[in-house]
């Protein structure tokens, strides 16, 4: 009896042990120790298929570009005393804009926003050296943050004990706030291309800190969606950024043919004169006044700043990503048609969507058989704006050709935007890849057998899909609708080749064989599922009548062209392309009323409301119009 007592005793005091143990475990684990201070994260909840992750939130990244440091380099951040809690989201960078119906009040927002939020493994933060995936997220340069991604996604996909990857997702400025370019003739005391500094910053910061947290500094993936994957591209090329990764994943967007030197000029001045700080007087060659316009708007609150970008943006004035800098202070060290030729051993993987945003549907209507068809006068329209970043010797010949082209097929026509905006950037950004001597491996996204996986699926119709966003859903949650067993088990299936590549540079598996590119082939990796729940996997000749149709065809009949040193005739173009949007919305409005069982009480009385909301429109884009030249005389 004596020894089954002691025995008792024995193992009441090694469970207490074990706890303690655990207990000091726990604390290892989501206490850690950077270079500037202690933070603590936290153990996630488990994921579909029972994973575990560890989440450090919020961490300071950059030194807060607070008051004067508005419109600067933020710098490297300060170190605290005490201890940082990580276990939730920073403030999100602060955002207003037009070009969504998404509000900004999912999170506090405020300036002092340069975050990293960091995803870990109990593996990684154990035995430290695990490859490191950062991801910048999209949203036209100005809206969005990584409070949007979802950790349920994050952490069953990259961080837990089977896969091992450290995910980062970093916030950078935007809007007005990141994008600021009054004269980019003059060497003003504002940084250029703020958004490609604050995510280099954050990109030092994973380089001296990611060890402290189960990373590798030596083996860190950059990635982006969209507008981030445009930035990544960027940065990619730039000198600033050599040895900050060795790896690359670009997912729907890449550098375009629009990064002219005054980007965001028209709305930067926009702004300051809606805010009082400038008028139609100021003169903006004048290092001193443009001076005295900084002071006034570092002035103002945020909230005030992105108000008169809000309201501007209703005049047709947009953001429009990085600009090509030069001198003093520059981000690029040169012609960005330049210095992205250079040697590369980087491994790239890049990729679109089949869908993307199909812009073009705005010219086309549906006859009397119900059949799509196109409308030439808006596909004109669309041709010349898909001419706009050039200057053609014949521009005219050169848009007889586009109509000629796309005219008989609606489908087609739909994507002439994206063929210009997406696909032969896409192609371009893979053959400099190659003549680089990088390994790249290219791939298209073309499943659309999801259900609601994607909230906005109803929106879309079979044949554009599958839309800009569509793999987000599976890839960090972002745009996520209702998940059936079999999404999650495609979400493994799509992810696999993505965890390969950043583990090893090559996205290829035993199932799935991944070719490098060979631009005269143009392979790539097609994302669609066939019958038997398989990828179709490697195909040929991709975008491949579209490339010969811009860059030989109209290259050579147009006689020839050369790259436009302004933002102006895009931003004009723009505007156009905006109000065939307003009458093309108007006319869905009308089917839909229709559909519902509104019956117009004649057609008279339909044909002359239809008459006023042209006319209004019409009156309301040729003032827009006339301001918008006007405004341009200036400068």
């Amino acid at each position: 009896m004596f020894h089954i007592f002691v025995s008792f005793i024995v193992l009441i005091n090694f469970a207490k042990c074990q706890d303690a143990n655990e207990g000091k475990l726990e604390n290892y684990l989501t206490l850690r120790k950077l270079t500037t201070g202690f933070v603590e994260g936290k153990q996630t909840e488990v994921s579909h298929y029972g994973r575990r992750g560890y989440i450090f939130l919020g961490i300071p990244y950059a030194k807060a570009p607070l008051d004067e440091l508005r419109f600067q380099k933020a710098g490297e951040v300060e170190s605290w005393t005490g201890i940082k809690d990580a276990t939730k989201f920073g403030l999100i960078c602060p955002w207003k804009t037009l070009a969504t119906s998404l509000k900004p009040d999912y999170a506090p927002m405020g300036e002092d926003c340069l975050s990293a939020n960091v995803y870990s493994s109990k593996t990684c933060l154990i035995n430290g050296k695990c490859p490191v995936l950062v991801y910048i997220h999209g949203g036209s340069f100005k809206l969005n943050s990584p409070a949007l991604t979802e950790t349920e996604t994050i952490v069953d996909n990259f961080a837990n004990d089977e896969t091992n990857i450290v995910f980062v997702s970093l916030s950078y400025r935007l809007g007005i706030l990141g994008q600021l370019n009054l004269n980019i003739n003059l060497n003003t005391s504002t940084q250029n291309n703020i958004q490609l500094f604050d995510i280099i910053e954050g990109l030092k910061w994973v380089q001296r800190e990611i060890a402290n947290l189960g990373g590798s500094p030596s083996r860190v993936t950059i990635s982006g969606h969209s507008a981030g994957s445009i930035l990544s591209s960027h940065i990619s090329i730039s000198t600033k950024a050599d040895s900050l990764f060795s790896q690359i994943i670009f997912m729907s967007g890449f550098r375009y043919h629009t990064t002219f030197p005054d980007n965001n000029e028209n709305i930067s001045r926009a702004v300051a004169e809606h805010l009082g700080c400038a008028n139609g007087d100021t003169n903006y060659d004048d290092l001193g006044v443009v001076e005295e316009v900084i002071r006034c708007m570092k002035g103002k609150s945020a909230d005030d700043l992105l108000e008169s970008q809000q309201f501007v943006e209703r005049m047709g004035h947009i953001i429009n990503g990085p600009f090509q800098d030069n001198g003093i202070g520059s981000f690029f060290d040169g012609d960005i048609t330049e210095i992205e030729i250079r040697p590369s051993s980087i491994p790239m993987m890049i990729g679109v969507t089949r869908g993307e945003q199909v812009e073009g549907q705005t010219a086309i209507y549906v006859d009397a058989l119900n059949q799509e068809k196109v409308n030439v006068t808006s596909l004109e329209l669309f041709c010349e704006y898909s001419m706009s970043s050039y200057q053609y010797h014949n521009l005219s010949k050169g848009i007889e050709m586009c109509v000629e082209e796309y005219k008989d097929n609606a489908h087609k026509t739909k994507h002439i935007a994206d063929d210009n905006n997406f696909f032969l950037p896409y192609l371009h950004q893979m053959e400099v890849g190659v003549k680089n001597g990088q390994n790249v491996f290219g791939f298209i996204y073309s499943y659309i057998d999801n259900g609601t996986a994607y909230e906005y699926v109803e929106e879309l119709t079979a044949d554009i899909r599958p839309g800009h966003s569509e793999m987000m859903p599976y890839f960090i949650g972002t745009h996520k609708g209702i998940f059936s067993e079999f999404d999650f088990v495609m979400r493994r299936k799509l992810m696999e080749p993505f965890i390969n590549f950043v583990k090893t540079g090559n996205p290829s598996s035993i199932e799935n064989k991944f070719d490098l590119y060979d631009p005269k082939l143009k392979n790539v990796f097609d994302f669609k599922l066939t019958p038997n729940s398989s990828w179709v996997g490697m195909i040929d000749g991709i975008f491949n009548e579209t490339d010969i149709f811009w860059n030989e065809r109209i290259l050579n009949d147009a006689g020839g062209r050369i790259h436009r040193s302004s933002e102006k005739k895009l931003i004009q173009m723009r505007i156009r392309i905006d109000s065939l949007s307003e009458l093309h919305l108007f006319d869905l409005l009308v089917k839909k009323g229709e559909e519902n069982g509104f019956v117009w009480p004649t057609i008279l009385t339909k044909l002359i409301v239809a008459a006023l909301v042209i006319g209004i429109i019409f009156v309301i884009y040729k003032i827009i119009l006339k301001r918008q030249n006007s405004y341009y005389e200036r400068f």
